[in-house]
């Protein structure tokens, strides 16, 4: 009896050993995932759904790490969260077993969710908690998403001036990060709230510096559509000649980017049309009804609807009214399903 109960015993020692050891490896899977999702989010979600077999018999901890990569890589690959069911067990469960990185970043992303739900409050109460919980210079990074978060949430709310603090918080982290590309981003969003204040003088250094740091980087696509941004804000201000300086150039550059040249030539079509100028907006104007999103597709319908009643071609003009009407009801099924 005695000998049956020592081979008992060993038998549980050694599962709960190899139970152990296989949360260990799936843990290393799944931070490993976490770390894709930073540049390749798409590959991180099939991993991790690789993994997804193996999850149901792991350990909570081990569930909820799954779980918490799972919202970020999600997150990453631009999939709007439709729902707080994942992130509400994931933020109890972390704030419970405070972890000095994995507490703060399921704050962070439980304000993204949030913020994708339209509940602005909270999703401010969350991010202001995951700031909170940072203990160290170690997670800048992360300080960084956070306070261009919080900015860009006060923005969405009109509230200027403190998206102004926020987004200035997020541009002195990444210089101390020295991270060119988020340097740049900062400045964008910083010159984007400085128009809305009526501040166009310090929006136009912001594109600038901008601009400038995009050129040391080589970043052609992006040189391009901030000229263009520049250029904007110089017709606004009736400086045209400069203006069309900076378009020109801005048009030089080779795009391979859709969505950035789709800007570009969103933007060009507008100075054009401002300026009563509709032929040479024309072929921007018609790309952008073949490539660009819905709503641009919707604005370039109105911009040649108005081209062809100018010219007085009638039936071109309810041919293009039509396609804007299509475009309009699309965007309100849209809005609709989302609502």
């Amino acid at each position: 009896m005695k000998h049956l109960l020592h081979i008992f015993i060993t038998v549980v020692c050694i599962a709960v050993v190899a139970g152990c050891a296989d949360n260990s490896r799936l843990r290393d899977d799944i931070d490993r995932a976490g770390r894709l999702a930073d540049t390749c989010p798409d590959s991180a979600i099939a991993l991790l759904d690789s993994l997804s077999p193996a999850i149901n018999q792991a350990d909570k901890a081990t569930r909820m790490r799954y779980d918490l990569m799972l919202i970020k890589s999600r997150d990453k690959a631009y999939i709007e969260h439709r729902n707080d069911s994942m992130i509400a067990p994931v933020v109890e469960y972390f704030t419970g077993h405070s972890d000095p990185d994995l507490t703060p970043l399921a704050l962070y992303y439980a304000g993204r969710v949030y913020s994708d739900l339209g509940d602005a409050p909270r999703a401010l109460d969350y991010y202001q908690k995951a700031v909170n919980s940072l203990i160290s210079n170690d997670n800048d990074r992360l300080r960084t998403y956070i306070y261009t978060q919080i900015g860009d949430l006060y923005y969405r709310q009109g509230l200027f001036e403190y998206a102004l603090n926020a987004n200035k918080k997020s541009l002195d982290l990444s210089y101390a990060l020295n991270d060119t590309l988020f340097i740049i981003d900062g400045l964008k969003e910083i010159a984007h709230t400085y128009i809305n204040m009526n501040h166009e003088d310090s929006a136009l250094i912001c594109y600038k510096k901008a601009y400038e740091l995009s050129q040391s980087i080589n970043e052609e696509e992006l040189s391009g559509c901030l000229l263009s941004q520049y250029a904007y804000l110089e017709n606004s201000l009736g400086n045209k000649e400069v203006a069309d300086s900076l378009i020109e150039k801005a048009l030089m550059y080779d795009y391979k980017t859709e969505n950035l040249k789709s800007v570009l030539y969103a933007i060009t079509s507008k100075i054009y049309m401002q300026r009563g100028k509709s032929q040479q907006a024309l072929p921007y104007l018609l790309w952008l009804c073949d490539n660009g999103s819905i709503y641009a597709k919707r604005n370039a319908y109105r911009n040649i609807t108005l081209y062809h009643i100018q010219k007085m071609q009638w039936h071109d003009a309810l041919k293009y009214n039509n396609k804007a009407f299509d475009a309009v009801n699309s965007i309100r099924k849209i809005e609709g399903a989302e609502a």
